[in-house]
């Protein structure tokens, strides 16, 4: 509401979308733009090796889980996964944690994250092309 009581229309500087209803700013919109409550927007600047967010995380293991099930399921051995950890504690990639940041991987590869170790699933590589071939089983994507 304005000082007068009316409501203000705020669009998204990127696509022009309707945000009037938004009640918690600024507001991150899809199209790449954060809009401001006095209806201002700017153009977000995401570094190019920003790690994944949490929705990114989740999106990222949802397609890998996805991939390793049409697969049938197959798994490394354990000295193939030990091969991989040596392999991404090198990267650059890599934070203090153990965790990778490029933005399509996020996962833990000093130990099993949370919902499991992906490195574990045959059908999973390295987004930069770390890993060695004989590793990977690729399947067709759909």
């Amino acid at each position: 509401m304005d000082s007068k009581g009316c409501k203000l229309l705020i669009k998204c500087g990127g696509c022009g979308k309707d945000l009037s209803h938004i009640k918690v700013f600024p507001y991150y919109h899809q199209c790449g733009y954060r809009t401001f409550a006095d209806g201002t927007s700017e153009k977000r600047e995401i570094p190019v090796n920003a790690p994944p967010n949490i929705l990114q995380k989740g999106i990222n293991y949802a397609k890998a889980w996805i991939k390793w099930k049409r697969a049938g399921k197959p798994k490394r051995y354990p000295n193939e996964i030990r091969k991989l950890r040596r392999i991404c504690a090198a990267c650059k990639y890599i934070d203090e944690d153990g965790v990778c940041t490029h933005r399509e991987c996020g996962c833990s590869v000093s130990k099993a994250g949370i919902f499991g170790d992906k490195l574990k699933w045959k059908t999973e590589e390295c987004p930069i092309g770390n890993w060695p071939e004989e590793l990977i089983i690729r399947i067709k994507e759909e």
